[in-house]
């Protein structure tokens, strides 16, 4: 009897190292870091996510008065973080801009069980806002027909003429362009370059009439 219970009890360690997982597979994985504006000033209150692609999730949090954020994932994941500033003034100073409210992407990266890992320092911008107005020859306003695009980012004109686009700190070159998708265009549009302007973090630049 007492051979039989030393067996079954060798079988159960066997069993127990053939079947143990490693530790650090159970523990959570951490992801922090700090968000500064250009002059390297922390940022507090801009809302951070981490999208996990697998599994699928999503983890938020804001960051505090020292700009700084953490997140746990608790498995093995490729990881996307975005940022989105509630008060439409920062932005992720990413190539492309989309809407002021809309998030932005500020890092990727595989969140490692029982790691703790530093994304760092990440610098928000301050776009700079472009506005202007396109008419024909005769000065009537040109609606949706006419694409105001600088240095690859456009926006298409309003019923009045108007346009609106938000561009990083730079000098740009714009270009009026006929919208591919029109039905017709007139022979008295403004098509082509126009003069260059330099926008400046958190200006408005109006261009005018183009």
């Amino acid at each position: 009897m007492k051979h039989h219970l030393l067996a079954l009890a060798a079988l159960m360690v066997l069993a127990a190292d053939l079947v143990a997982v490693p530790s650090h597979a159970s523990e959570a994985a951490t992801i922090h870091g700090r968000l500064v504006d250009e002059d390297h000033h922390p940022v507090s209150g801009i809302e951070v996510q981490a999208q996990l692609v697998d599994p699928g999730g999503i983890r938020d949090t804001v960051t505090d008065s020292a700009g700084r954020y953490h997140f746990s994932v608790p498995k093995e994941s490729d990881v996307h973080l975005l940022v989105r500033d509630p008060r439409s003034r920062f932005t992720a100073c990413s190539r492309e801009l989309g809407p002021p409210d809309a998030p932005g992407t500020l890092s990727e990266l595989t969140a490692v069980p029982g790691t703790a890992q530093d994304v760092g320092d990440r610098q928000l911008c301050v776009p700079a806002t472009v506005t202007g107005r396109i008419v024909d020859a005769d000065g009537r306003p040109v609606a949706e027909k006419i694409n105001f695009n600088a240095q690859g980012q456009g926006t298409v004109s309003d019923a009045q003429g108007r346009f609106r686009l938000s561009v990083f700190a730079g000098l740009y070159a714009p270009v009026v362009q006929a919208d591919s998708e029109a039905d017709y265009v007139p022979a008295t549009l403004p098509v082509g370059s126009h003069a260059p302007f330099y926008a400046k973090s958190g200006q408005t630049v109006d261009v005018g009439t183009q």
